[in-house]
């Protein structure tokens, strides 16, 4: 009677030798002498791709098949379906094992050599050392655009239960991609006492431009961590990979036409024009009042954002120094300009610009910043401006950036400034690359005469510069609206 304790073997998996035949079990050779099976013994040991089996699971389904190896850091075991891959044939399965052996081959050699590093750590551990490393060498902004979404990567690792860094791998940056992509859209909450900076989840997917914003920083962190071996199961491919770029819709840049220009210009001067009926001080002394400005001066800000087509933090953060008269150009150095590329910005495509400076520069004395006195002015002050002239004072819709797309678009559709060469130049003024320049701008505008040497013509708002300078003239006010 048979032995109802006996147990069984599970079923093994069965090695394939480099011309993909079985080569263990009894079928493989227990019948053979022991001569013969000693040397398919010694056959199997030269395989193709050392360190890297080729097995072959049977299933009621079909035969499935996979790679096994070790890995070259961890020594941790690791398979891949080959199934899944879609290699159905011995020489792709032969061709894709030999590959994985190389790439084992190479680590080994670059771990025996110190170049390749074991130092796997508990993500919180991970992410405090890449916050300290990028906060050393980039400024507090970009760490703060980078936070946002490096925060919400390492609260999604925890919730699914990812501890280590070693246990990031491919599937488990698939299933955070999914997640990230199927998050919905954040607006600011709108009413009063909600908060500045307050926003709440809407029912609409985010932008693809939302979604590839948080996945650059995160696919950053991830090679800088691949980079320093906290990562010993991704490499550039698997990133790049599992976290792909979102697609995304290319539209036409929005920059202001002659209309909207002289209009947003209209607008800042009735802004500026507003007075106090009368203010304490004036009272005391017996003044009539109606002289002190009731705004920040809006018209000289959106002048040079307009001429010079420089960032809204590089103009708010200009200083004096920045400014040569004697050149007719504004030196930014690395630390002013986003990219970290120091650049020089032409006035002499600009001169009215440069005549307003000059006078700004009498009015102010021994201010610093060209836009504050000792001190710069916050991005909040012109933020709450740009809204002002928009709702109360009839300015068309903008943002402080389409200043700036504005002044690289004439700049570049202006045949008598810059001539063949305004593509060049106009990338170099405003420090973009010329295939941006070329892709977004160029083109955009035809009917601007030859003859039409500087920006105040291009634009046709020679008149309201000029205008501006007068009044500026007159008031002897610095540019944050204290008297000179």
């Amino acid at each position: 009677m048979e032995d109802k304790n006996k147990s069984h073997k599970p079923a093994e998996l069965t090695p394939i030798d480099k011309d993909g035949q079985d080569v263990g079990g009894v079928s493989g050779g227990a019948n053979l002498p022991s001569k013969e099976r000693a040397a398919k013994r010694r056959r199997r040991v030269r395989s193709p791709h050392p360190g890297v089996k080729v097995l072959r699971r049977k299933r009621k389904s079909g035969d499935v098949w996979l790679a096994r190896w070790n890995d070259a850091i961890t020594g941790r075991q690791s398979e891949q379906s080959l199934t899944y891959l879609g290699l159905t044939t011995a020489e792709a399965r032969k061709g894709w094992a030999t590959k994985k052996a190389q790439e084992l081959n190479d680590v080994k050699k670059l771990v025996s050599l110190g170049f390749a590093n074991t130092t796997e750590k508990p993500i919180a551990d991970a992410l405090r050392d890449y916050i300290e490393s990028v906060g050393a060498r980039c400024k507090s902004s970009t760490l703060q655009n980078y936070r946002e979404s490096i925060d919400a990567f390492a609260q999604w690792l925890k919730l699914a239960g990812v501890k280590r860094t070693a246990e990031l791998n491919f599937n488990v940056l698939i299933q955070f991609y999914d997640h990230w992509t199927q998050q919905r859209a954040k607006m600011p909450v709108q009413g009063k006492r909600a908060g500045r900076g307050k926003k709440q989840i809407t029912s609409k997917p985010r932008s693809a431009h939302s979604v590839n914003k948080g996945l650059r920083s995160i696919r950053t962190m991830l090679s800088w961590w691949r980079k320093h071996g906290y990562t010993p199961l991704l490499n550039s491919d698997v990133i790049s990979d599992a976290l792909p770029h979102a697609k995304t819709k290319r539209c036409m840049p929005n920059f202001l036409s002659v209309d909207r220009i002289r209009s947003l210009l209209d607008a800042c001067k009735r802004h500026d024009a507003q007075k106090y009926k009368i203010t304490r001080a004036e009272h005391d002394s017996g003044s009539k009042g109606n002289a002190t400005p009731r705004y920040f001066p809006a018209t000289e800000f959106v002048l040079v954002m307009l001429l010079t087509g420089m960032r809204l933090t590089e103009t708010i953060t200009l200083k004096w120094e920045a400014v040569d008269f004697a050149s007719e150009q504004i030196t930014l150095s690395e630390d002013d300009t986003k990219t970290g590329h120091a650049r020089h910005v032409d006035l002499r495509v600009c001169p009215s610009l440069l005549k307003l400076l000059a006078r700004m520069k009498l009015s102010c004395g021994s201010a610093t910043f060209v836009f504050g006195h000792h001190n710069p002015t916050s991005k909040s002050l012109w933020d709450s401006t740009k809204k002002r002239l928009i709702t109360a004072y009839g300015a068309p819709q903008f943002t402080w950036h389409d200043l700036r797309r504005t002044c690289e678009t004439f700049l570049v559709c202006a045949p008598g400034i810059y001539g063949a060469a305004s593509t060049l130049l106009a990338a170099r003024r405003t420090g973009h690359s010329v295939q941006v320049a070329e892709r977004h701008y160029l083109g955009l505008i035809r009917s601007i005469p030859h003859k039409y040497a500087t920006l105040e013509l291009a634009m046709e708002i020679g008149d309201i510069v000029e205008t501006s300078e007068a009044s500026d003239s007159s008031d002897g006010q610095c540019a944050d609206g204290q008297p000179a």
